[in-house]
Formats: C-alpha cells, sequence, structure tokens
C-alpha cells in the first residue's frame, strides 16, 4: 500500500526477511515507525514461520499505512535468507536499501544519519555502515560495537585486520544491489557474500563510528551454528583462491573454529588446530594459534596473561588504524 504523502528527501527501502521471530518482530517493527526520516517504504516477508508470526505482523498494518511512504506484508512458503531478501530488492522503489533481522531494532536516527553520508559520497561508495549495541534476548546491552572509521576495499574484508563491519548497521545503494543481481541463492552467510562481491567489482564501503542499531544475540542466532559458519565462510572464500593471502585467510577462520571448540570437544578442537597449520604453516607464530594450543597445556592463569597480551597488540593495531583513518593517510 502507497501513502499519499510525499516528500524531497531520497526514500529509503528498509525489508524484514521474517522467520520464527514472533517474540522479537514487534521491537523491530516499531523501531522503524520511530526513525526520524520521513521518507521510508517498509516490506516485510515472512519466509514460512511456524510460530504464529503473520498474525502478529498483522496487527501493525494500520500503524505502518498511517506512517510509511509505502508497505507491504508478504507471506510465502520457506525460500531461506538470500531468496527472501532478493524479493525484497525487486520489490524496492528506494533509492537506499536497508535489510534488518527481524530479532535486531534500529536507532531512531539510523536512517537519518546514513543517507546524509551517503548522500555526499560518491557512486564508487556502494554503502556506508555504523556501529551497534549488542543486547540480551529480553533486550539487555551488554556491550558495543565501533568498527574502525574509513573506506573499506576487498583487502579489509577479506583479511579483516582492520576488524568487520556489522551487517545491522548497514544502508546500500538499491542500484548496485540490482546491478550485481542481488544474493547467490546457495550462500549461507549473506553478508560476506556481498561484501566481497561488491569491492571485488572495486566499490568502496563507507564505515563508520556511530550506534545506529541493536543487535540481539541468543541461542537461536544463526551464528550459534559455529561448523555451519565455518563451512559457509569456505565455500565464499573459495571464490576468491587466486587471492594471494587466499590460505592465510582460511587458516584463521580454522583457527577461530579450533577456539570455539577449545572449551566444548578438545578433539575437534585440535583437528581443526591442525587443519589450520596445514593450511598455512607460519599459522603457528600466530597468537591466536598460540592461545588456542595453550587451552590443551596451560594453567588458566597463564592464559589470562596471553589473552590480556593479545588485546593490549590489538587495541595497539587498530588505535593506529583510527589515526591513519582521521588523519587521512592510506
Amino acid at each position: 500500500m502507497t501513502n499519499d504523502t510525499r516528500t524531497d528527501l531520497p526514500l529509503v527501502t528498509i525489508a524484514i526477511p521474517s522467520f520464527n521471530h514472533r517474540k522479537f518482530i514487534g521491537e523491530c517493527i516499531e523501531s522503524i515507525l520511530a526513525q526520524t526520516y520521513e521518507n521510508i517504504e517498509l516490506v516485510i516477508i515472512d519466509d514460512g514461520s511456524e510460530d504464529n508470526s503473520a498474525e502478529l505482523i498483522a496487527t501493525y498494518f494500520e500503524s505502518c499505512t498511517a506512517r510509511l511512504t509505502r508497505y507491504e506484508f508478504i507471506t510465502q512458503k520457506n525460500q531461506g535468507l538470500c531468496a527472501t531478501l532478493n524479493t525484497a530488492i525487486e520489490w524496492s522503489r528506494g533509492k537506499y536499501f536497508m535489510g534488518i533481522a527481524s530479532d535486531d531494532s534500529l536507532e531512531p536516527l539510523k536512517t537519518s544519519l546514513l543517507v546524509e553520508y551517503l548522500e555526499r559520497e560518491d557512486p564508487n561508495v556502494a554503502g556506508v555502515f555504523g556501529g551497534a549495541t549488542f543486547v540480551t534476548e529480553r533486550g539487555v546491552p551488554f556491550g558495543i560495537y565501533k568498527p574502525v572509521p574509513g573506506y573499506y576495499g576487498f583487502d579489509d574484508i577479506f583479511l579483516r585486520e582492520r576488524g568487520y563491519i556489522i551487517t545491522v548497521g548497514q544502508l546500500l545503494r538499491t542500484d548496485v544491489l540490482k546491478k550485481v543481481g542481488g544474493y547467490a541463492d546457495d550462500v549461507y552467510i549473506e553478508d560476506l557474500y556481498m561484501w566481497l562481491l561488491l569491492t571485488s567489482l572495486g566499490y568502496k564501503l563507507r564505515v563508520v563510528p556511530e550506534l545506529v542499531a541493536k543487535r540481539r544475540l541468543h541461542t537461536s542466532n544463526i551464528s550459534g551454528n559455529v561448523l555451519k559458519m565455518y563451512e559457509g565462510r569456505l565455500r565464499i572464500l573459495g571464490a576468491y583462491k587466486s587471492h594471494p593471502n587466499y590460505e592465510l585467510v582460511v587458516a584463521r577462520v580454522t583457527l577461530s573454529l579450533s577456539l570455539e571448540y577449545s572449551s566444548t570437544n578438545k578433539m575437534l578442537a585440535l583437528r581443526y588446530l591442525n587443519e589450520a597449520r596445514r593450511f598455512y604453516p607460519r599459522i603457528v607464530l600466530d597468537s591466536a594459534f598460540i592461545i588456542t594450543l595453550a587451552r590443551f597445556v596451560a594453567p588458566g592463569w597463564l592464559l589470562k596473561i596471553a589473552r590480556l597480551i593479545r588485546r593490549k597488540i590489538e587495541k595497539f593495531q587498530l588505535n593506529k588504524l583510527v589515526r591513519k583513518s582521521v588523519d587521512g593517510e592510506p
């Protein structure tokens, strides 16, 4: 449904792929209705939920149609996240596109702030990203993530040495998403796929330090399935085997899996620790490799010292990168 209200502001499309998040999606929708930005269209696509999410979403029809420039609620048989996002991209009429998971929410100024940033950018900047507050299942804040500000190219995403960009912080150019064909239907980690695809084609992604959203962490998060996440990353990274640092990146990803298992399954942790060494033998010099290995042989007090040293090194490296970004160094 389209609202008759007109505005000179660029139209922004917000898309919510919904799947079995009945207890969270109300907060997500309300955070969109509370945006200070006026010209927003919203599409909610329920991807075959089995928890009566659709009935709850339907109760927001009047408030959404009254507040938004355009609104549509679509229900479908389960097709998966990427196919659902592609449907939203096809539906979109906005200059800019913002996808948000149905268990996350937006800060009121997010759309206004990021549109202002992106309007000033060259068309070669495909999107802008802010940081986020992490909240528990009940919505209690427990941490924040402020990404290192600056312009990110392919190596920044691929090597992840500047940290990472957080998906809930995104605002993208719709025409660029349509130009690259949207998301591949067979990928598991759609954000990594898209950021690598865009930057491999020469686009840049701008990262800003403001906190613009809330990222909810709970037991049913997709990221909780560490093995499936690992396999999904390997599949996406496999498209870039010709990159000179491909083996290093795969080793780091494998090392992270080993670290995940180190407190729950020692056999699997050792297996993936050895896999990381096999992919890239020099990974044994990495502090993360040493800490992971130490979990099997070192007393607890020594592990705490090692983690403290690693955090200090990482903080020093990130501070250098922030200074470079502020000073405009390459």
